[in-house]
C-alpha cells in the first residue's frame, strides 16, 4: 500500500511539474499560494447615466435588475457586464498602456530590439489612474453597445482593497535553454503574477496590459484562470436561430459574434452539471442543434427546422448552446429578460437553469419583468435559509415530499438584487439595493399586485353566486 501510495504521490508530482512547465513556456506563472474562488467586489457609483443619478452597485456574481421599462435596467447590466469583458478583451486595457507609453512613463516594450537592462522597475501605475480610465472606458463601452454615440454619463468606480494604491510592474531578464541555443526572455511582475515574453510585435497586445488583466482576474476570482469567457444574450435574441440578422448596436453586434464563434466551437464534456442538462431538455422540451447550415429542434423523436419552433425556445437556444460548448463556471453572462415568450411553469424552470449555473461558478447579470422567475429566485434562497435550519436528514425528506432538488438552493451572499425606480420629485431614477437576504422583494410589482388584484377579485366576488 506505502508503494502505491508513493508512486500515486510521485506521479501527482510530476503532473504539477508538467503544469508549472506548460504555465512556464506559455507565458504566466503563478506566485504564491492558490487562493480560494471567493469574488472581490468592485462597486460603482453612477453620479449620472441617462435618467438615473447617485446610485451605488456593487459587482456580485448573480445579479438581477428590475423595474418598469424605460428606466435603465439594459444601462445597469451592461455597465456591470463590462467589468468582465474588459479583464477578456485584450484590446481594451492596452489602450491604457500605449497612452503612458505615450508619455515617455517607464521603459516602452512596445518598441522592438530595445536595449532593457537586467532588471528593475519597467513602470508604475496608480490605482487611482487605473480607476479613473476604467470609469471612462465603461461609459465608451456602454454608449457602443447601446448605439449611441452621443451617450452622456459620470460614474467613479472603486477597485477592492486587496489591489494596492501604487501597482509597480518589475522586470528581470532570464536566460532559458541549453548551452549554444540560449534564449532571453523577460520576465514581467505585477501584483502576484509574471508573464514571461520574448521581444514583441508592435501591433500586439503589450505585456503590461496581458499581465495586468491576468492580474486583476486573479485578484477578482482567487486564480487568474477563473474567468476566460464573457456572453451577452439581448432581448429577441431568438430571431437569429432562423433568420438573417444584421447587428446594428454594439449590443447585437457582440451577440451575433459570440454565436458565430459558438457555431464554429466544438462541444465540450459536460462536467458541470447533469441537472443542467435536464434543466434545458425539460424547458425546451428538447434539444436546439445545428444541422448542416441552419439550426434545427429536436422533439420527442422528430426534427424540424428552428424556424417552426415556438419562439420561447429560440430565446432559450443561445444559452443552451453556449452551455454545451463553453466552460460556464468560468464565463460572465448577461441575460436581458431570460423569461421571454416562457409559460409561467417554465419562467420558474429558467430561474432554476440561472441557479445551477451560478452555483456552478457563472457570473450573471439578468434583467427581468417576471414575478414568476423571481418568485422561484426567492423559494431557492430560502430553501438554503431551511437547510441551514433543519438536520441533513429532515432537510431531505422535506426537499422528497415537497419536490424540491436538495442540491439546488442559492446563498444570500451569492446574489443581489437592485430595483430601478423613478423619484417623483425629480422624475430621475435611483437604483436602490434591495435586501435579499430572505428573497427579492416585490417592488417592482406592487402597482400590479394591489389595486389591480382587488379590482379583479371584487368583479369576481359580485358575479359568481
Amino acid at each position: 500500500m506505502a508503494i502505491q501510495n508513493r508512486h500515486k504521490e510521485e506521479k501527482t508530482t510530476k503532473q504539477i511539474k508538467y503544469l508549472l512547465l506548460f504555465l512556464y513556456y506559455n507565458g504566466i506563472e503563478l506566485w504564491g499560494s492558490y487562493k480560494t474562488n471567493l469574488m472581490k467586489a468592485i462597486k460603482i457609483h453612477i453620479n449620472d447615466l441617462g435618467l438615473i443619478r447617485n446610485s451605488n452597485i456593487e459587482i456580485t456574481p448573480l445579479m438581477v435588475f428590475s423595474g418598469e421599462s424605460g428606466l435603465g435596467k439594459s444601462y445597469v447590466a451592461i455597465l456591470c457586464h463590462y467589468f468582465f469583458h474588459v479583464w477578456l478583451n485584450p484590446k481594451r486595457l492596452d489602450v491604457f498602456f500605449k497612452e503612458i507609453a505615450s508619455s515617455n512613463r517607464g521603459l516602452d516594450f512596445f518598441r522592438q530590439n530595445q536595449q532593457l537592462p537586467d532588471k528593475g522597475i519597467a513602470i508604475e501605475i496608480s490605482k487611482f489612474e487605473l480607476e479613473r480610465w476604467l470609469a471612462k472606458d465603461a461609459i465608451s463601452y456602454l454608449a457602443y453597445m447601446i448605439g449611441n454615440d452621443n451617450l452622456k454619463a459620470d460614474i467613479t468606480l472603486s477597485l477592492p482593497d486587496s489591489i494596492p494604491n501604487q501597482i509597480p510592474f518589475t522586470f528581470e531578464q532570464e536566460i532559458v535553454g541549453l548551452d549554444n541555443e540560449v534564449e532571453i526572455y523577460t520576465k514581467l511582475n505585477v501584483l502576484h503574477i509574471s508573464y514571461r515574453f520574448k521581444q514583441l510585435g508592435i501591433n500586439e497586445e503589450s505585456p503590461y496590459s496581458y499581465t495586468l488583466r491576468h492580474a486583476i482576474i486573479q485578484e477578482l476570482f482567487g486564480s487568474f484562470d477563473k474567468l476566460n469567457y464573457a456572453f451577452v444574450l439581448p432581448p429577441s435574441r431568438g430571431s437569429y436561430m432562423s433568420e438573417e440578422v444584421i447587428g446594428k448596436t454594439g449590443l447585437y453586434k457582440s451577440f451575433i459574434e459570440g454565436m458565430r464563434v459558438l457555431d464554429q466551437a466544438q462541444e465540450i464534456p459536460v462536467s458541470t452539471s447533469k441537472n443542467l442538462i435536464e434543466l434545458f431538455q425539460d424547458v425546451l422540451d428538447g434539444v436546439v442543434k445545428k444541422g448542416g447550415e441552419n439550426y434545427v429542434y429536436v422533439t420527442r423523436g422528430e426534427e424540424m427546422p428552428i424556424s417552426a419552433a415556438a419562439s420561447s425556445v429560440r430565446e432559450i437556444a443561445p444559452l443552451q448552446l453556449m452551455f454545451k460548448k463553453r466552460d460556464i463556471s468560468k464565463a460572465s453572462v448577461l441575460i436581458e429578460e431570460p423569461e421571454s415568450h416562457l409559460h409561467p411553469l417554465k419562467q420558474r424552470l429558467m430561474a432554476d437553469i440561472i441557479a445551477t449555473m451560478a452555483l456552478a461558478g457563472a457570473n450573471m447579470q439578468i434583467t427581468t419583468h417576471s414575478d414568476f422567475f423571481m418568485r422561484r429566485i426567492n423559494d431557492l434562497l430560502r430553501l438554503h435559509i431551511l437547510k441551514t435550519k433543519l438536520t441533513p436528514q429532515e432537510f431531505s425528506s422535506f426537499c422528497s415530499d415537497n419536490q424540491f432538488r436538495e442540491d439546488l438552493t442559492i446563498e444570500p451572499g451569492l446574489l443581489s438584487a437592485y430595483f430601478l425606480e423613478r423619484q417623483e420629485q425629480t422624475d430621475f431614477v435611483f437604483v436602490r439595493k434591495q435586501d435579499a437576504e430572505h428573497g427579492i422583494p416585490f417592488d417592482t410589482f406592487k402597482q400590479i399586485n394591489g389595486k389591480p388584484m382587488n379590482d379583479s377579485a371584487m368583479l369576481y366576488d359580485l358575479t359568481t353566486d
